[in-house]
């Protein structure tokens, strides 16, 4: 971020499912905190008992709710 001025936006697919906790916690202590990221799951309980995060976007049937 530093060397453009730019604040990047990481997109992470599902990645996270196939982790165990340990790995998975390891995973987000790299992201760069003053990105943006997107992380598409279809376990968010999962992904909540590690993460918090500022929006949740959920997708039923095409529809976000």
């Amino acid at each position: 971020t530093s060397e453009k001025g730019v604040v990047p936006i990481l997109l992470m697919d599902d990645i996270l499912l196939e982790l165990d906790r340990r790995n998975m916690e390891m995973v987000i202590e790299l992201l760069d905190k003053e990105s943006q990221t997107f992380i598409t799951t279809t376990e968010r309980a999962k992904l909540s008992e590690i993460l918090s995060y500022d929006t949740v976007f959920h997708i039923d049937s095409g529809k976000i709710e």
